[in-house]
């Protein structure tokens, strides 16, 4: 499969295409077939043994940078994949071999079915503007609660803060809005008429409605003024005006 390094870099070069016609990109990894650093080769076996892993089912979804670090969201819809939440450095020490995953933030986090301590199923992620906190959407799965994990970067990852969204399906992914005196999120959430805004300063969130419309995707203009919405298999793209 292609880097998901690689991906990102010809979907920002479609972007400037229209502003300079010398761009050049350059393939920084690329993997036949992704693995993580297990913490020990007897886990790695059991796991392929057992299924819980299979190399070929790891698929990027989302991804976020800050640093010498990429984290990326992986889907869990097919089964062989342990982890829904890795970081790969973005330099190697190694020229000829492309870096391995690491769960995030450690291995523990992700083992153990249902537990309100474990992500489940992380979905969109986002490190805000100042690069200190990661934001993560882990959703319902397996009867676990939906939530929203907020990790302090320069806090060697410390678990910031976890807000609880309840019996809620359908959430896919997020945007950050900063605003003079809070940090807000907004996630999209496809089996209703309606996005979901949370308060980093309140620790609260609500329901902000979409006058009909149901959206999976998200994103927010570089100065934080419009955010723009789609759903699957739509040519539409809609906006809305930030509330900072």
């Amino acid at each position: 499969m292609a880097a998901p390094l690689v991906l990102l870099t010809l979907f920002l070069l479609d972007l400037c295409w229209c502003c300079s016609s010398s761009v050049h990109v350059t393939s920084v990894f690329q993997w036949d077939v992704m693995d993580f650093n297990w913490p020990s080769e007897e886990k790695r076996t059991k796991a392929v043994l057992d299924k819980s892993f299979k190399p070929e089912s790891i698929s990027p979804r989302y991804a976020a940078v800050f640093g010498n670090r990429l984290f990326l969201s992986l889907s869990k819809e097919n089964g062989g994949n342990p982890v829904s939440l890795a970081w790969l450095p973005t330099r190697s020490t190694s020229a000829s071999e492309p870096p391995k995953l690491n769960p995030f933030p450690y291995w523990r986090m992700h083992e153990g079915p249902n537990r309100s301590d474990t992500i489940m199923r992380a979905t969109g992620l986002e490190v805000d503007r100042l690069g200190r906190l990661l934001w993560v959407l882990d959703v319902s799965y397996q009867n676990s609660k939906s939530k929203l994990w907020i990790f302090n970067l320069k806090e060697n990852d410390a678990i910031h803060l976890v807000h609880q969204f309840g019996d809620i399906f359908g959430l896919n992914d997020l945007v950050l809005d900063e605003t003079p005196d809070d940090w807000l999120a907004y996630i999209t959430y496809y089996l209703s008429d309606n996005l979901i805004a949370f308060s980093l300063k309140t620790n609260q969130s609500w329901l902000v409605e979409t006058q009909g419309q149901r959206f999976v995707a998200i994103a927010i203009s570089p100065k934080n003024e419009q955010i723009y919405l789609s759903n699957h298999g739509s040519k539409e793209l809609y906006s809305i005006g930030s509330g900072s």
